[in-house]
């Protein structure tokens, strides 16, 4: 029998979150749940949909910061279905300041992980 290779198509380790998030497009703005998030990108959960493509801002406060994070990123899945209906969205411009919470939340929330 000939073994079949699965190959993850996300390039980073995602964390799985449940955030409130705000999403605007150049057609909508909403207000959305983070269901993963990565270092490249995240699920954003919302019964409204974008088109695959959209050029978005997203912004979301991490566990324990008072400020919120804003990245500039593209819808590159969109899922309908009723169950989890959202859109993947990977990051295209994440400001420095951004990243490194990002970075250092990965780390904290792996280490806990971990640790369990």
């Amino acid at each position: 029998m000939a073994q079949v290779e699965i190959r993850e198509r996300r390039g980073a380790h995602r964390i799985q979150v449940n955030l409130p998030a705000r999403y605007r497009s150049e057609g909508t703005t909403l207000v959305g749940w983070v269901a993963n998030v990565s270092r490249n990108g995240m699920f954003l959960r919302s019964q409204y949909v974008d088109e695959r493509g959209a050029e978005v801002e997203v912004s979301f406060a991490l566990p324990g910061d008072r400020e919120p994070i804003a990245m500039i990123g593209t819808v590159v899945r969109v899922q309908e279905s009723s169950l989890c209906p959202g859109m993947a969205i990977r990051f295209v411009e994440i400001p420095e300041l951004a990243r490194r919470r990002l970075g250092e939340f990965m780390s904290r929330r792996n280490r806990t992980l971990a640790n369990r």
